[in-house]
């Protein structure tokens, strides 16, 4: 949404989205690039391998995320999230 207005994002997200969070063993991150509060910004996990009603309230970065997606296909972590914290409690 950051060229476009929020009602386009939301029909944008409907029409690719959702036909993904069907899917067997899915998992789709939706992280927004920015936020009126700093670098504080709303990110989803949605998809089948996410358990219902799961909240992370832990402050995670792009490395973090980086590093969630490394982990789950057990690949190298790159750069700098070698370091960093993963998402974690949320998953079936």
């Amino acid at each position: 949404m950051h060229d476009c207005t929020v009602a386009t994002g939301d029909a944008w997200l409907k029409r690719f989205v959702r036909p993904l969070l069907g899917a067997r063993n899915t998992i789709v991150f939706v992280v927004f690039d920015e936020g009126a509060d700093g670098n504080h910004v709303a990110a989803f996990a949605l998809g089948t391998t996410v358990r219902p009603h799961s909240v992370f309230t832990r402050r995670v970065d792009h490395y973090g995320l980086l590093a969630t997606i490394e982990d789950m296909f057990d690949l190298p972590r790159l750069g700098a999230a070698g370091a960093a914290r993963p998402i974690t409690g949320i998953w079936r």
